[in-house]
């Protein structure tokens, strides 16, 4: 992950920080240089307090560094935070719970589809249905057992 976060910021290719369970495999410095060279980032809720454990920076430090910033909250949906916006993405109950794995995964593949077919265009209403359609992703995850 390292060394291709390294070859984006040298390529001038934009790209998104998601650290996932790897994120105290980073030094703070690490972690800092790679917020400061994405579009966004991506974290559940335990990143997220890692992240700001290892770095010394609040949520509020790294909206300011990053201008998209989506937290997971499993259950209870997600959070967007857009250039001083939030915005809040309400879960989709999952009729059952079999297997949480690749949850998040399949929630920002939910979201990066929609952002692909607006052209990686990014507005509020945009971030909206992106976050929605991560939520429904996820939850078709959750609902089924083993690799999908």
């Amino acid at each position: 992950m390292k060394i291709a976060m390294s070859s984006c910021r040298r390529l001038g290719i934009p790209y998104y920080f998601d650290p996932g369970q790897a994120v105290r495999t980073f030094t703070a410095h690490e972690l800092k240089q790679a917020l400061h060279y994405s579009v966004g980032v991506f974290l559940n809720e335990v990143e997220l307090t890692s992240l700001c454990e290892l770095t010394g920076l609040s949520l509020k430090k790294i909206q300011n560094i990053v201008d998209l910033c989506v937290v997971t909250h499993s259950a209870k949906g997600s959070t967007i935070y857009y250039k001083g916006s939030k915005i809040a993405i309400a879960p989709v109950k999952a009729k059952k719970i079999l297997d949480p794995t690749g949850c998040g995964d399949a929630y920002r593949a939910g979201f990066y589809s929609v952002l692909a077919q607006h052209k990686l265009q990014i507005t509020p209403d945009i971030l909206q249905e992106a976050g929605a359609a991560g939520s429904r992703q996820a939850t078709k995850c959750i609902m089924k057992l083993g690799p999908h």
